[in-house]
């Protein structure tokens, strides 16, 4: 990519299919005042800058870059076809991929367990998306089951990839993001959606990052994609979540009768009512019939007939909501925490990574000074008596 700023954003803003006129009026800028800046006739002021960058939905750094960035890759996928650019969501996505990039080189190391990936390329999509998800089940220690499972999965990937999951509160309609770097990797997740999606839309964004998507940033939202990428991703999410393995042994301990099957996996797996369903159906443990039956008689009615008092109590009783820093993006953390102490960045963007005021958390990474050693002198009688007196006799007063 040609090195000049007004490169940069010219390439962003052609990435993102955006017109010369419409960017220029959605930052307040002349149509020539615009032309110029992209012909590198003009400078561009930081204001100015920062009003591009969240217009074409990327970082501020990747328009200063001499190189491009990741985030320029996304451009066409967050603006053109969700109209992310005025998302939270993506912003704290940038915001993250900007502290990524400010730290120095030796900051960002990518996980060995990335060499590893298996190569898919050649596989139809169904075949695809199972070797990749063997490959994590048998890399993972996926055995939390039920409503923990979330944040289960969220600390394995954390350990064996290095992945950082965030979960916040975001408004708007853009449910998950991922930085699909392998030196950084990071999965944002809206907590506004019930937990099953949430735990989906992690697995999810796992399967962009274990596509070899190495480089930009996607963005998923309510509204379904029929892109292939988005397409292999949920192919991913099903078979990895709700793997055949997994199914086959709830039905066969459910002696093959569909109904408690159905109960179990939603129970054990965290499945949603109706994504336990097609998948029975997908793996033919169902026809059309059952499916369309089971659909129609919905969740509600369904949990009321299971026959299993504890687990009817358990499915009725559970919370469908994912708690805001359920689980931290500990590498980030601890590169942060390490870059505070040498100076490179402020303890802000600590504090809003976990939750806490800026002081509380300058408070925690300040050395505290040990106390002094003060000798003790005993002078003519013995300690330990004095010890065993006091148990013994109580102390006066």
């Amino acid at each position: 990519m040609a090195g000049t700023m007004g490169a940069r954003i010219r390439a962003a803003r052609e990435a993102s299919g955006m017109l010369a006129a419409d960017l220029a009026e959605r930052v307040g800028l002349s149509a020539s005042a615009y032309s110029l800046i992209e012909n590198d006739k003009r400078n561009v002021k930081a204001n100015e800058a920062t009003r591009i960058a969240r217009a074409l939905g990327i970082s501020v750094l990747s328009l200063l870059e001499d190189e491009a960035s990741p985030s320029l890759a996304a451009a066409a996928r967050s603006v053109t076809t969700m109209h992310a650019a005025d998302s939270a969501l993506l912003a704290r996505v940038n915001q993250i991929q900007d502290l990524r990039l400010a730290l120095p080189p030796d900051r960002r190391h990518r996980h060995a367990s990335w060499e590893n990936v298996p190569e898919v390329d050649g596989l139809n999509e169904v075949a695809a998306a199972r070797a990749l998800a063997d490959w994590v089940r048998a890399s993972i220690h996926d055995h939390e089951k039920g409503a923990g499972r979330f944040v289960g999965l969220a600390e394995e990937l954390g350990v064996h990839f290095g992945i950082d999951v965030i979960v916040e509160s975001y408004p708007g309609d853009v449910i998950g993001a991922a930085l699909l770097n392998r030196s950084y990797p990071t999965i944002v997740v809206n907590s506004t959606q019930q937990r099953q999606r949430s735990l989906f839309t992690l697995a999810h964004e796992l399967g962009h990052l274990l596509a070899g998507e190495d480089g930009g940033i996607t963005v998923d939202g309510k509204v379904s994609s029929s892109s292939p990428e988005e397409r292999r991703a949920n192919m991913f999410a099903a078979e990895f979540l709700l793997h055949r393995d997994d199914v086959a042994r709830i039905v066969k301990e459910s002696t093959r009768q569909i109904a408690p099957a159905l109960a179990r996996m939603m129970d054990e797996l965290d499945g949603s009512y109706l994504s336990c369903v097609y998948r029975l159906h997908n793996l033919g443990y169902i026809n059309a019939a059952g499916r369309d039956a089971l659909i129609d008689l919905r969740r509600a009615r369904f949990i009321e007939s299971v026959e299993d008092e504890g687990l009817k109590v358990v499915l009725q009783s559970r919370s469908d909501e994912l708690s805001e820093r359920c689980v931290l993006p500990t590498q980030l953390l601890g590169t942060l925490k390490r870059a505070y102490r040498d100076g490179l960045v402020s303890a802000a963007p600590i504090a809003g990574l976990v939750g806490m005021s800026i002081e509380d958390v300058i408070l925690m990474l300040t050395p505290t000074e040990p106390a002094p050693e003060v000798p003790v002198v005993f002078g003519e009688f013995d300690p330990v008596d004095v010890v065993d007196d006091a148990f013994s006799t109580g102390f006066p007063g």
